[in-house]
């Protein structure tokens, strides 16, 4: 169809072992997408390359999440490095 706009920005939840993450990629000027992967307290983690359509960039989120671990982008690294086996903060 012409005439139709495609999207300028999409989002999708992904669950795996029991952890959701967002998915959110966003176009920029220039017609270029941004990709960032949020997590379950906030933390967001964003590439620094920017891709050439919507679908590359949701591709390599799902591909980073397949090859790394949900757990890398679903819970703070640096609270969880910082936790004691109680829970506890440190």
């Amino acid at each position: 169809m012409t005439g139709m706009k495609s999207p300028s920005s999409f989002s999708r939840l992904y669950s795996m072992d029991g952890m959701t993450v967002s998915l959110q990629v966003q176009q920029v000027g220039g017609g270029e997408w941004v990709l960032r992967i949020h997590g379950r307290q906030g933390q967001v983690s964003e590439w620094l390359q920017c891709f050439d359509s919507l679908i590359e960039a949701m591709s390599a989120g799902l591909s980073a999440i397949q090859l790394e671990g949900i757990e890398r982008f679903y819970a703070d690294p640096i609270l969880r490095r910082h936790k004691s086996p109680t829970g506890s903060l440190h």
